[in-house]
Order: C-alpha cells, then sequence, then structure tokens
C-alpha cells in the first residue's frame, strides 16, 4: 500500500524563495557601490566615503526587506505610495551625491516617485494577488 502513504514534505519556508531574500540584498550593495562612486567624485578614496556608501546599501536592503514583508498586507494606494516615495528618495539622494543642485534633485525627485506610483498602483490594483 505504497501508493497510499502520506507524502513527508519538509515544512515550507517563511521567509520566502532565494529570489526574494537576493534581490534586496544584490540591490543593496549596487546602490551603495553607485552612492560612494558618486561620493569620491574622481578624488581619492577615504573611508568615510566608503562607509557612506556601505551605509546606504544596508539602509536601502533593510527598506527593500521591510516593504516585501509589509507591503502585501497593506492595500493598493498605500503599498504604491511606500515604494513610490522609497523609490524617489533613493534616487533623489543618489543624483544629489553627483554634485548637482537640491532643486534638480527635488525635480529628478518627485518624477521618479510620481511615475513609480502610478505603476506600481495600476499593477496592485490589475493582479491578482
Amino acid at each position: 500500500m505504497a501508493h497510499a502513504a502520506p507524502l513527508r514534505h519538509a515544512p515550507a519556508s517563511r521567509s520566502g524563495s532565494t529570489a526574494a531574500r537576493a534581490l534586496p540584498l544584490l540591490l543593496g550593495l549596487a546602490y551603495g557601490f553607485w552612492v560612494a562612486t558618486n561620493a569620491i567624485h574622481g578624488g581619492p578614496v577615504t573611508a568615510g566615503k566608503v562607509l557612506l556608501g556601505v551605509l546606504s546599501g544596508l539602509v536601502l536592503t533593510a527598506l527593500v526587506t521591510a516593504l516585501h514583508r509589509v507591503g502585501g498586507k497593506l492595500p493598493p494606494g498605500p503599498r504604491a505610495l511606500s515604494w513610490a516615495v522609497l523609490t524617489g528618495t533613493a534616487l533623489g539622494f543618489l543624483y544629489n551625491q553627483s554634485g548637482r543642485s537640491v532643486l534638480a534633485c527635488a525635480v529628478v525627485s518627485l518624477a521618479v516617485a510620481a511615475g513609480t506610483f502610478v505603476m506600481t498602483y495600476y499593477h496592485y490594483c490589475t493582479a491578482r494577488t
């Protein structure tokens, strides 16, 4: 009666897939490297600039991980708004590190946040999750 024996599976992991865990890490690594590179401006590599890149990458990794875990419980509007705020702020800070004016950084940040909000709101309203 082998066909009637119950299957023994390993318990399902609560932390998600490997890609769900690796994506925030890779995103944070790339972001931190980009921030440090922009902060250097072709000058010498200093411990402060490297630390800025490492901390920026860690903060982005933590925020993306938190949004992935909490975001599924939010309605589409606040969920899309949270991704828009994170994306706009992250790219605004990155653009500011390149030496641009604060006004230019604010305009780029708001444009990116608005585009992110529209795309994610549409996705969350039309996707069946």
